[in-house]
């Protein structure tokens, strides 16, 4: 199985992309613009990576088009509604430097829509806080 793992960090699982090179990917380069790969992949995952970009809608563009026609994308992070409510249920404020926008389950399958995507699963949560978003979505038929 071929996968594509965007955003990759320090997990080497299939080709790594990541902008960077500290993390020594495969690959450096910026995941929201066009890559300089060709190619498809069975699997292509962005894992706790989309709330680090400025350009979402870049990266799942990317994760369209090098998907194969039957292969699975995988997007997680952490669910803005579920920090919202822990944060305020705490009456603490939202403190991490390194995260650029915090995202919801409607913002997500949107952009995936829109890019030309189709959700074939979600789960979102976990069992307390509803933390966190796990998307898997495919290529769209036609």
């Amino acid at each position: 199985m071929e996968i594509l793992n965007l955003g990759c960090g320090l997990d080497k699982e299939g080709l790594g992309i990541d902008i960077n090179p500290n993390f020594k990917p495969d690959i450096v380069a910026d995941v929201t613009i066009p890559l300089p790969i060709e190619g498809k992949f069975d699997v292509v995952k962005a894992i706790e990576i989309a709330e680090h970009v400025h350009y979402v809608k870049g990266l799942i563009e990317n994760m369209i088009k090098h998907v194969k026609d039957n292969g699975t994308c995988i997007i997680t992070t952490p669910n803005a509604l579920g920090y919202e409510i822990s944060y305020r249920y705490r009456g603490k404020k939202k403190i991490n430097n390194s995260v650029s926008q915090y995202l919801t389950p409607c913002v997500i399958k949107g952009l995936i829509n829109r890019c030309g995507g189709k959700v074939t699963h979600q789960n979102i949560g976990s069992r307390i806080w509803l933390k966190h978003i796990k998307i898997k979505f495919k290529r769209q038929e036609g």
